[in-house]
């Protein structure tokens, strides 16, 4: 078989990445969305995803999301039709929402310890008078 190039096709059978879990407490999110984009990465190398074009991906990623998580995208700030079939300007708007969620909550966490904190204080003195 000279001159003849013999082409193998990788095919596998595949489950789609668990549902994104979004009922989480705020401060594990971030990790939560990182831990996901992993997996949800991995799953887009081994299927050959990362050789589609934008719509497939965005089609696929929306079927793993779930419907918790679908309600949350139809609220991301997309300006148009086209912004919403792009892949990278999508991705980008989960990680803002959910990393940017994290450092929300982190600042409204710490002025309840501030809070707290002056309480005790106050506490403090009027026991010492």
């Amino acid at each position: 078989m000279s001159g003849t190039t013999i082409s193998t096709k990788f095919s596998c059978n595949v489950s789609l990445p668990p549902k994104i879990e979004l009922r989480i407490r705020c401060e594990n999110l971030s990790k939560e969305w990182k831990q996901w984009r992993e997996v949800r990465d991995a799953y887009a190398r081994v299927t050959e995803l990362l050789n589609k074009t934008s719509r497939p991906r965005v089609a696929t990623f929306i079927t793993c999301i779930g419907k918790e998580a679908l309600e949350v995208h139809n609220g991301l700030p997309f300006q148009c039709d086209e912004e919403k079939a792009d892949i990278s300007k999508m991705l980008a708007f989960w990680a803002n929402h959910c990393i940017g969620e994290q450092t929300s909550c982190t600042s409204d966490i710490n002025s309840i310890i501030a809070r707290s904190n002056r309480q005790n204080q106050s506490t403090l003195k009027r026991l010492s008078l």
